[in-house]
Parts: structure tokens; C-alpha cells; sequence
């Protein structure tokens, strides 16, 4: 028989700890989480700084649980574009979307990706570096299968996942405020499909069709 005492236990330090991650993440969409004192995450959560410190050792523990829990919301968000039932082509589209959504829902995930000058050190880096290098991966295996139904000339999928993905970034930092106008999210997410569509169409082979 499962211990009441114990399940309310376990149920509050849950939420303890997520209301902790949750102020985290959101005090680090504000400023850089090098400035982000422990007492501040503390404080806002509304628990004492050593329950910060039980739960997760340091800030850099803290860091690396918020990264971790974002990255998982990211990867997710993605998922869809990764079903082997889709086109290659289409699942290309797809992931560029997807991206675009996930940037959007998660500044901490955005910041790191695109607009960041400094790329966060220790495990948090880690974490994030390893994860950067499962989408390039991942975009990589969706164009290499394009290639091999033949609705592209075979292409190094590396490279143009590495360039598809770069260009992502930069489109979608044009929603920050620079010298430039601004572009919405719509038109952030039009301006992609058209680059994938300029792209593969010019990787597509001559004279054939989209055989995805």
C-alpha cells in the first residue's frame, strides 16, 4: 500500500522543484543566467536557498535542469518531422516549421541557438552542444533520404544541414529589433519555406519530378 505521507512528500518537492526551474527559465529569458543569482531563483519560486541547493547542488545544476528541460520541449516540438511515413521533402518542411515554433516558445532555447554571443560553458553547454548536433543529425538523415528516393541529386547532407539550419537561425533572428525592419513570425515562417523550396529545388535532378 503506497505510503500517503510519502506520495504528498514526493508531490511537493515535484512542484517545488519545477516552480524552481520554472523561475529559472524565466529570469534567464530577462538577463544573462551568469548574472541570475541563486537567492533571486529562490525567491521568486518561494522557497528557501538551501531547497534550491538540495534539489539541485549548485547553479550550475540548476542551469543544466532548466537546459535539459527545455531541450526536451524543443525536441518534442520536432518529433512530427521525424515520422518515417512522411516524404523526405515534406518532413524538411515540416522540421523548418516546427523549429521555427520552437524558437518562439522557448527564449532560452532561442537565445543559445540564434541571437547569444556567448555560448553557455560546463555541462549546460555540453548538454546544449549535444543536441545541436542530433538536429544537424537528424536534418542530415531527412536529406540524405531525399536523395535516395531520388527527389534530389544526391548532396552532401551534412553541409546543407549545416547550411539549412544556419539559415534558419538567421531568418528567425530577423524578428529581433536591428537595423532592419523586423519580420513577424508569419513572415519569418513564409521566408523559410520559400528558402527550403529554393533550395531543394535546386538540388532537385534535371528534368525529373518531386519522387518523395
Amino acid at each position: 500500500m503506497e505510503c500517503p505521507i510519502g506520495s504528498r512528500v514526493d508531490r511537493r518537492r515535484a512542484r517545488n522543484r519545477a516552480r524552481i526551474l520554472d523561475e529559472a527559465e524565466r529570469l534567464s529569458t530577462e538577463q544573462s543566467f551568469a548574472d541570475v543569482r541563486i537567492d533571486q531563483i529562490a525567491a521568486a519560486a518561494d522557497v528557501s536557498v538551501g531547497t534550491v541547493y538540495n534539489y539541485f547542488g549548485d547553479k550550475d545544476g540548476v542551469h543544466l535542469a532548466a537546459t535539459e528541460r527545455v531541450l526536451d520541449r524543443v525536441e518534442e516540438r520536432l518529433r512530427p518531422a521525424y515520422d518515417p511515413e512522411l516524404p523526405p521533402l515534406e518532413a524538411i518542411m515540416l522540421l523548418g516549421r516546427l523549429y521555427l515554433q520552437a524558437l518562439a516558445e522557448n527564449p532560452i532555447a532561442c537565445r543559445s541557438l540564434v541571437s547569444d554571443a556567448l555560448t553557455p560553458d560546463g555541462a549546460a553547454g555540453e548538454a546544449i552542444g549535444a543536441r545541436i548536433l542530433g538536429l544537424y543529425s537528424a536534418l542530415a538523415g531527412l536529406i540524405d533520404r531525399a536523395a535516395a528516393a531520388g527527389a534530389i541529386e544526391p548532396i552532401d547532407g551534412e553541409l546543407a544541414a549545416r547550411f539549412l539550419i544556419g539559415a534558419w537561425n538567421g531568418v528567425f533572428a530577423t524578428t529581433f529589433q536591428t537595423l532592419a525592419p523586423p519580420a513577424d513570425l508569419d513572415e519569418v515562417g513564409r521566408t523559410l519555406e520559400l528558402g527550403a523550396h529554393l533550395l531543394l529545388k535546386g538540388a532537385a535532378p534535371p528534368g525529373g519530378r518531386d519522387r518523395s
